[in-house]
C-alpha cells in the first residue's frame, strides 16, 4: 500500500502519478519498468517517489488492487440489476468492455495484463483480502440457479475471468472484431454454464 504521504496529495497529484505508472507498465511490465521514467513524466523527484511508495512493486500492486475492486464493484452493480444472476451480470459486464474498450483498456487490461510470476506476487500480497471481498459479492448471487456453493464461487469466477482476458486481448489486438469476440465469449460462457451445471 501506499505510504499516508500519497493519500495526502491532491486528487489531481494522484491520478497523474498512477497514469504515469500505469503507462510505465504497460510499456513494461513490472520486470522492465524503471521509477526515473514514472517521475520523468509528472515532474517529480526521487524523493518524493519514495516519500510516497516503498519500492516500484508497492505502487504496482496497489494499482493491480485497486482495478480488481472496481472491477468487481461493476460485477456487484449488475448481479444488484440482475437479481443475483451470475451469467447475466457476467455477460453484461463483458458487454460494457467490448462497447467501451476505452474503459477496458484503462482498468481491465491492466488487471491482467503482467507476466505469471507477477500475477503470483500480487496473488500471494492481496488473495486473502480479495477472497474477502468476493465472499462478500457471493451475498448478491442466487446460487439456486447455480450447482455451485457460496465457497466455490471463487473459482467459478477464475474461471469466468479467465475466458474474458482472452477475448478480449484477442479483441485490442483486432483479432477479433465486436461481433466475433461477442459469439465467441457466448459460446465459451455456454461451456461453462453447463460444466456448472447450471440450473
Amino acid at each position: 500500500m501506499p505510504k499516508i504521504t500519497f493519500f495526502n496529495l491532491s486528487v489531481d497529484k494522484k491520478e497523474m502519478i498512477i497514469e504515469s505508472a500505469k503507462e510505465e507498465f504497460d510499456l513494461y511490465t513490472l520486470k522492465g519498468a524503471r521509477v526515473v521514467r514514472i517521475i520523468k513524466r509528472v515532474n517529480i523527484s526521487r524523493a518524493s517517489f519514495y516519500k510516497y511508495f516503498e519500492c516500484l512493486e508497492d505502487l504496482y500492486f496497489y494499482i493491480l488492487h485497486q482495478q480488481s475492486i472496481d472491477t468487481l464493484d461493476i460485477l456487484s452493480t449488475e448481479l444488484k440489476k440482475y437479481d443475483g444472476d451470475f451469467f447475466k451480470a457476467w455477460r453484461k459486464l463483458f458487454e460494457t468492455y467490448i462497447n467501451e474498450q476505452d474503459l477496458y483498456s484503462k482498468n481491465i487490461n491492466r488487471v491482467f495484463n503482467h507476466h505469471f510470476n507477477e500475477a503470483l506476487l500480487y496473488a500471494r500480497k492481496y488473495d486473502n483480502e480479495l477472497k474477502d471481498q468476493i465472499m462478500e459479492l457471493t451475498k448478491l448471487v442466487d446460487f439456486s440457479k447455480l450447482s455451485v456453493e457460496p465457497k466455490q464461487f471463487y473459482h467459478l469466477l477464475s474461471v469466468s475471468v479467465s475466458v474474458v482476458e482472452r477475448i478480449l486481448s484477442y479483441l485490442e489486438s483486432d483479432f477479433y472484431d465486436v461481433a466475433k469476440a461477442s459469439e465467441v465469449f457466448n459460446e465459451r460462457m455456454n461451456i461453462v454454464a453447463k460444466t456448472q451445471d447450471v440450473r
